[in-house]
């Protein structure tokens, strides 16, 4: 059998700095290699000139289990001038250091393409521990006139190894842009705080995977909301860690203060509950991602509806043939907080599946025969309330 060597769509260069360029620009410069016979080429198009700081990214995946995650492939290597500057090897991590996948990939190309592109270079707060002899941090500096030879190794949990060599012109034209106002980057190991009027927003420390440029901007009062519009930081920036965030709400009325939340609102429109308490005119909530912002109320309860089919005029449900007793449950804003199941008045273990927005009652061997009434109460996170009840028989 001929080996299944992992496949490689897509190369990344990045300039690492304000200064760094990648083809005479500030930005990111992606190629797509062309595959034959097991051979990768580039269009004469797809040539490189860089200068300054630079970083280089891959997307690749094993034929095998036809992954583009970080799992698809066992190992990335990358040499330049045939001197190894980066290596990681994936076996496995545990938990807890999960999360740290996000600083692992281009996460910001992730979110905007959904490609899967890995560095190979570090950030600063990345503790995954998959790596193995990297120098300086995977960056690597450009400052001469010379043609430097940059080679990606990839392998598959076997062997099967992908070489894809590409050729960058280094230069020694840097560009010099002065400034007006040099923006503040924060340091993402230090805790940090920004206080504006309506707003503030605190940054734990270790809460962002590289050092940031901090930025926010208040918008107009959105139709049916309690606060203006909060823009922070974007979407296209990973968190390892909840950030704190603090708005301050107008024209609540006294009577909904308990029921005031924060809620994140995406392009369309979409909201999606944040949470958060009410004191002295300012609710507070904690969030792992970024965006925009604003204060709602939900004073709707959940819905419930049985998951069973049953005649409409039926007093008594025959669930005579079935195992369990299911409920759907859905909360449109704040989600389903508590829930308590009785079966005439006695407390009964149910269960929930998240996914499927269902709750469910299992019965077990030794459950007696006869008329029966099933009682359900629902709990969102704002404490609204919603009961379903019904008499049914069982044979």
């Amino acid at each position: 059998m001929i080996p299944s060597n992992p496949r490689v769509t897509k190369l990344a260069i990045y300039p690492l700095d304000e200064t760094a360029t990648v083809n005479k620009k500030n930005t990111t410069k992606q190629i797509t290699p062309l595959y034959k016979k097991g051979m990768y080429s580039f269009l004469k198009t797809d040539s490189i000139t860089v200068n300054g700081t630079i970083g280089f990214g891959i997307e690749c995946f094993d034929l095998e289990t036809k992954s583009t995650n970080p799992n698809g492939v066992f190992s990335i290597e990358l040499l330049v001038d045939g001197k190894r500057v980066y290596y990681h090897e994936l076996e496995k991590f545990t938990f807890e250091y999960s999360r740290f996948v996000n600083a692992h990939i281009d996460y910001a190309e992730k979110q905007t393409h959904g490609s899967k592109i890995q560095k190979c270079f570090l950030s600063k707060n990345n503790q995954l521990g998959i790596y193995k002899d990297v120098i300086d941090d995977g960056k690597i500096t450009f400052n001469d006139d010379s043609t430097h030879l940059v080679t990606y190794l990839v392998k598959d949990y076997v062997g099967n190894t992908t070489e894809i060599n590409l050729k960058v012109k280094s230069t020694t034209q840097a560009i010099n842009k002065p400034l007006k106002n040099t923006p503040i980057l924060n340091n993402c190991i230090e805790t940090k705080s920004f206080n504006y009027p309506e707003a503030t927003i605190t940054v734990p420390a270790n809460a962002a995977y590289d050092d940031y440029i901090f930025s926010y901007m208040k918008s107009i009062q959105p139709k049916g909301f309690y606060s203006n519009l909060h823009k922070i930081m974007n979407t296209k920036t990973a968190l390892q860690k909840s950030v704190s965030i603090r708005l301050k709400t107008i024209n609540l009325p006294d009577s909904l203060t308990s029921k005031a939340c924060i809620v994140s609102i995406n392009d369309k429109g979409k909201r999606t509950y944040v949470g958060g308490e009410y004191t002295a005119g300012w609710i507070e909530a904690k969030t792992k991602t970024w965006g925009d912002f604003a204060i709602t109320i939900d004073t709707i309860s959940p819905k419930l509806k049985p998951a069973f089919k049953f005649h409409k005029d039926s007093l008594i449900v025959d669930l005579t043939k079935e195992k369990q007793i299911g409920i759907i449950a859905n909360d449109k804003l704040s989600g389903i907080k508590s829930y308590r199941a009785t079966i005439d008045g006695k407390w009964v273990l149910c269960e929930y599946e998240t996914k499927k927005d269902l709750l469910f009652y299992t019965f077990d061997e030794q459950y007696q025969a006869g008329v029966h009434t099933f009682n359900i109460e629902v709990v969102d996170d704002k404490n609204n309330r919603s009961t379903y009840t019904f008499m049914f028989k069982k044979e």
